[in-house]
């Protein structure tokens, strides 16, 4: 199992969020999930992903990293 975390500033995350429509999680939430997230361990396998770039270009970078790691094992 490998957990993909992203992870980026309050701001891209709060856009992110507002710019969905009929979404479960209203931005409002935001402060208390960030408040109990837990981020992951080295120990976890975890593939960190940044969110500095658009969603497409953080897909790519995940399939990329998987290939990698699948091809590998």
């Amino acid at each position: 199992m490998i957990f993909v975390f992203l992870n980026g500033p309050r701001a891209v995350i709060e856009a992110r969020i507002a710019s969905r429509k009929s979404h479960y999680m209203p931005p409002s939430l935001l402060d208390s999930q960030l408040a109990t997230l837990e981020p992951p361990t080295s120990d976890e396998n975890v593939l960190p992903v940044s969110l500095s770039a658009g969603p497409q270009e953080e897909v790519a970078e995940v399939l990329h990293a998987l290939e990698g790691r699948i091809g590998s094992s």
